[in-house]
């Protein structure tokens, strides 16, 4: 009777004393709510985020770069390339290319392939390819090298050509890999003095390896085409390929998928982060119709770096070709650069 004349009384007062029950079903209810809107979110994260992963990065279903198909390429940019195709298709016939394989820290097994024009030269160059390339790309480049006295070694990147893995790298997963390429150049010459060229990918390769703990026999950087993040470059192919869809936050999606398939995300693969760690001189390049590295991508590169280095832009040259552009000026500066630090 007492209860009820203390129920009624709050009633009157306008408040009412709720059971322990009920209140702690509610917060039960709302915690499962919650549980329930987390799940359903992951579930739709790992299914975007998986389906994206698998049409950018995944060799073999990847397919070509949409971001750079319609860039125009001038008629001399493209006799050049002709003519330089048949010089390296005489070259190949003058040299020997020897196979070396490498197991990655995570166990892959990686290819490259090796030419030695002066075994008692200490003078290498490391040659890197890009997205989606192999070193048949660069082999035109090793060839320079190798008239100018270097002995090259040309990997293919991992998830490209010959080598194994799925995943494509974006330059960070790669950077590990080619620190341990040198390192089988210093195997075989302790005091080997090394330059990496590198394009597109290959030049990201070169430069977020330069921020990591390196030993002192690497000694230039040539980086012609390179992005300021995996996340900048992908963010580019996906609105070419996603014409009016959103970034945000379809794209965003990718990054815990890629760091439980991969190991790494988008935006972690950074190389203005890396070059501002770095003391190895760089020669950046860049094309001056380049709409895929943009100029502020290049500007944001050149001001980050913390060593010596230099932008040389090719006027003519769009993305990956300015050594067809202007073969003369590229090379020129390109040899001018690195022998400044090597013997």
């Amino acid at each position: 009777m007492e209860d009820v004349m203390e129920e009624k009384k709050m009633e009157e007062n306008g408040t009412k004393k709720l059971p322990v029950g009920r209140v702690i079903g509610a917060i039960c209810e709302g915690v499962w709510t919650v549980v329930k809107i987390v799940v359903v979110i992951g579930i739709i994260t790992a299914i975007v985020g998986v389906l994206l992963s698998r049409n950018l990065m995944i060799r073999g279903r990847n397919g070509a770069r949409q971001s750079t198909k319609d860039m125009p390429v001038a008629a001399a940019t493209l006799r050049n390339k002709a003519e330089e195709d048949d010089r390296v298709k005489e070259w190949l016939s003058t040299v020997t290319r020897e196979k070396v394989t490498m197991v990655a820290d995570d166990k892959y097994i990686l290819i490259a392939r090796k030419v030695v024009v002066d075994a008692e030269s200490d003078k290498w160059a490391v040659i890197l390819h890009g997205y989606n390339g192999s070193m048949a790309d660069i082999y035109d480049i090793a060839m320079h090298y190798t008239e100018k006295g270097y002995n090259v070694l040309m990997p293919d990147l991992r998830a490209c050509g010959e080598s194994e893995g799925s995943f494509i790298g974006m330059g960070w997963l790669d950077r590990l890999d080619v620190i341990n390429w040198i390192d089988v150049i210093l195997e075989e010459n302790p005091s080997a003095q090394v330059v990496i060229h590198g394009v597109d990918m290959g030049a990201d390769t070169a430069l977020m390896l330069s921020g990591e703990p390196i030993k002192s026999s690497i000694k230039a950087i040539v980086a012609e085409g390179a992005y300021t993040s995996a996340w900048d470059a992908v963010k580019t192919e996906y609105k070419a390929r996603y014409s009016g869809k959103p970034v945000f936050p379809f794209l965003n999606m990718m990054n815990p998928v890629m760091k439980v398939w991969a190991g790494y995300t988008l935006k972690e693969a950074n190389a203005v982060k890396q070059v501002s760690k770095t003391s190895v001189p760089i020669l950046l390049v860049h094309g001056g119709n380049d709409t895929y590295v943009t100029e502020d991508m290049m500007k944001a590169l050149n001001d980050a770096i913390s060593s010596q280095h230099e932008l040389f832009t090719v006027s003519s040259g769009t993305h990956e070709d300015c050594r067809y552009a202007e073969p003369d000026n590229y090379y020129n500066k390109t040899f001018e650069f690195v022998d400044t630090y090597t013997k």
